[in-house]
């Protein structure tokens, strides 16, 4: 038997799996501090400190990860043994995700945090969260993970069809990153210097990258004392690499305030979108030739992603007792290709409006399931009453507690 309490994180998403000898936290986060602050209190107290203790970030966006330091800081035993992160290919010229990165942040006078946390503090965030000589996975398809007894296989993201997700808008980044450099940088001279100050930002990320070796059938890193340095030394490169690029900031951007509006708007869509297309998207693995599963997680998967190269291998004619909902169960990545399953997981919570919950999670074609949702204000009844009133199996009280058997 397998716990899962899945936090009221307002518009973010913290999920734990629990057994009696083992915690898993899948995200930690919220788009509100307040949010984190009200959380993290209960997240402890709920994290099974005399086991294993796990953590999964799905992917590299704040509302799934600006919780974590909150929760380690000042207390090392709340530090993760494992921790799981999405696996990005990073061959030169292979995917753009960093490419887009670099540009955002020379456009950013106050620092995106999404951003940051791609091209120098993700390296932070493995040395703040894991315990000395912990384990660090970069998951991709087909690894398996085991957690409480349990087999746990990895759906996305995958090689080859990974590179092709997210460099789908390719053409419309290049065009976009060329009127920069012939707007920015006017001389071929300034151009080379941006650009192999750039490709230094990137190489040190390579060089992160590249130190994922083949482990327990997966690509991992032991954090002994040697790879802590080393870690430690890429920040401070990638600290001082990324402050040549501030000082360009303050030398470029002036009288160009509309010019820097339009192109931050364009590829800050793009670099959310590609972000979420690497959600690590796992499931328990089947001991049988049964097409019946009894947890399916899909972090923020995109819509594209799941029609594209989901649906078709893992979704159709396939069965799911609980479903943890892609992108906490909003519109922006609801898609009628999801899998049949008895009890939708859904964490959204208010945020400026424009990420409601689908509506269509209520009339799904494939399924007439119960609802499980952390937001006290329904936002498709939109009437300040709870869905509970709509399906009174539904359940929409904060945070969830919900206990999944064996199937």
């Amino acid at each position: 038997m397998m716990l899962m309490n899945v936090f009221d994180m307002g518009f973010g998403e913290s999920i734990l799996l629990k057994s009696d000898n083992a915690s898993l936290l899948v995200d930690c986060g919220s788009k509100t501090k307040r949010n984190v602050e009200l959380q993290v209190s209960s997240i402890r107290s709920n994290i099974n400190k005399h086991g294993s203790i796990n953590f999964m970030l799905t992917h590299f966006h704040k509302d799934h990860f600006n919780g974590f330091k909150r929760l380690v800081q000042g207390n090392h035993q709340y530090q993760a043994d494992v921790l799981y992160i999405p696996w990005i290919n990073f061959n030169k010229g292979e995917v753009i995700l960093f490419d887009i990165a670099v540009y955002l942040y020379l456009l950013y006078a106050k620092q995106d945090t999404d951003v940051s946390f791609l091209l120098k503090n993700q390296i932070y965030f493995i040395l703040e969260c894991v315990k000395e000589d912990g384990l660090v996975y970069a998951l991709k398809r087909n690894d398996c993970f085991e957690f409480s007894g349990r087999d746990m296989e990895v759906l996305w993201p995958k090689k080859v069809e990974l590179i092709e997700a997210l460099n789908h808008k390719l053409d419309k980044v290049k065009q976009i990153t060329r009127e920069i450099l012939d707007t920015l940088f006017p001389t071929e001279e300034q151009q080379d210097d941006f650009n192999s100050l750039k490709d230094d930002i990137e190489n040190t990320l390579k060089e992160f990258y590249g130190l994922f070796k083949e482990k327990d059938k997966k690509l991992g890193i032991q954090l002994n004392e040697k790879t802590r340095n080393k870690l430690k030394d890429w920040c401070i490169r990638q600290k001082k690499l990324l402050n040549k690029i501030d000082k360009k900031r303050k030398d470029t951007l002036k009288d160009k305030k509309e010019d820097v509006k339009k192109w931050r708007k364009q590829l800050k869509e793009i670099f959310n979108d590609d972000t979420n297309a690497c959600s690590i998207v796992f499931r328990d693995k089947q001991r049988s030739n049964l097409s019946e599963y009894n947890l399916l997680m899909t972090g923020d998967i995109t819509k594209r992603v799941i029609e594209k190269y989901l649906y078709d291998s893992e979704f159709k004619n396939k069965r799911y007792k609980y479903m943890k909902c892609p992108h906490h169960g909003t519109c922006t990545h609801y898609t009628v290709c999801l899998p049949r399953c008895d009890y939708f997981i859904i964490s959204n919570g208010p945020y400026k409006r424009y990420h409601a919950i689908s509506a269509q999670y209520f009339y799904h074609p494939c399924v007439r399931g119960i609802r499980y949702c952390t937001s006290a204000h329904c936002e498709i009844i939109q009437s300040g009453r709870s869905c509970w009133e709509h399906n009174s199996e539904s359940c929409s009280h904060g945070s969830l507690s919900i206990t999944i058997p064996e199937l």
